[in-house]
């Protein structure tokens, strides 16, 4: 599951088998520029901010009670895929859970994932999410992530996530959102052929504080809202070099941490709803944004639009990736993603 990634002849990190553990899952975050933290819930929150699902539970806005979603999303590139599947069940007495299931496939990819062809992995996550406090809400899950990778054989290890949510909304869903989030923490994964190189590779650990806030600048039912990410690398560099690696592979987890990369990564997203006429039920998406991950994925930077629609309980979502640092012929130089969501209340 390599994703090492050669962009005009710049050299970034050597493979990290786990990074597509920190794309955006779903096409709705894709499309506000990968922004996920402090957005409002949607199915596959249990991947990035689990405490929305408390937050949709809690009957503050109106708008809680007893629900069940459900997503599905669909990312290729080049033969390559990565499909997610999520589920939530949201309870109106706080006993919120959710289940999901990434599952990624190197096809015949090499623009980006080196030696891809014929490495696979899946990862699967549960967890559980709380209301602590007035708008406040907590979540934490387990990961299991499993891969193979040609010439490193299999693989895997877990990892854990916990995040909090300040919602400050008001009835009308206006106002800001504030969050904070720790995922993919957890141990290295050692591979078990035991090259020369090395065979541990470090989980893409991270920090990040999200804030956004919606308006409704014409006083009706149609929203704007402003997102905005930064997050921290817990990991350290890999360079190519095999002095480098060397110390790589020597490294410990915790010091992995306390000597992680100083790299920022950001990201900005804005989204507008709205409805064709006051009869109107379905509610309408344009999106866009902006990613700089400073190399920390070593690709994820650049623009990306979006459009979604719900009609009734379904929701669709499309988002187009654009990285101006890659060549025209780069396999990731576009990225496109479908998900198709739906949401039941019970009543």
């Amino acid at each position: 599951m390599t994703l090492a990634i050669a962009a005009h002849g710049q050299s970034v990190d050597a493979p990290m088998y786990s990074k597509f553990l920190a794309l955006p899952v779903g096409a709705r975050s894709a499309a506000m520029g990968g922004t996920r933290l402090a957005t409002d819930v949607d199915a596959n929150a249990g991947f990035s901010n689990g405490a929305k699902y408390s937050d949709l539970s809690d009957d503050v806005n109106g708008d809680g009670g007893d629900q069940d979603l459900s997503s599905i999303s669909y990312m290729p590139w080049n033969g390559a895929y990565l499909t997610t599947i999520s589920y939530a069940h949201v309870d109106s007495d706080n006993g919120n859970v959710f289940v999901g299931l990434q599952m990624f496939n190197g096809g015949n990819q090499n623009a980006m994932v080196q030696n891809s062809t014929g490495s696979y992995g899946w990862t699967a996550v549960l967890g559980h999410s709380e209301i602590i406090g007035k708008n406040l809400y907590f979540s934490g899950s387990l990961k299991f992530i499993e891969s193979a990778v040609p010439q490193k054989g299999d693989g895997a290890t877990g990892a854990a996530d916990a995040s909090f949510l300040y919602d400050g909304r008001d009835e009308q869903y206006i106002g800001p959102m504030i969050a904070f989030a720790i995922t993919n923490f957890g141990p290295p994964i050692s591979y078990t052929y035991k090259l020369a190189q090395g065979s541990k590779e470090f989980m893409p650990a991270n920090v990040g504080i999200g804030f956004s806030e919606t308006f409704n600048p014409a006083l009706n039912r149609n929203k704007v809202t402003l997102a905005v990410d930064i997050n921290k690398p817990l990991y350290p560099n890999r360079p190519i070099t095999s002095a480098d690696s060397a110390r790589y592979q020597s490294t410990g987890y915790i010091q992995s941490m306390l000597h992680s990369s100083n790299r920022i990564t950001a990201s900005a997203g804005l989204e507008y709803n709205f409805y064709i006429s006051h009869r109107d039920e379905n509610v309408y998406s344009i999106r866009g944004g902006f990613s700089e991950d400073n190399g920390a994925i070593g690709y994820y930077s650049g623009l990306s639009v979006g459009a979604g629609v719900k009609i009734r309980n379904l929701h669709i979502d499309a988002s187009y990736f654009l990285n101006p640092n890659f060549a025209d012929n780069s396999s990731y130089q576009r990225l496109f993603q479908l998900s198709f969501s739906t949401t039941f209340k019970k009543f």
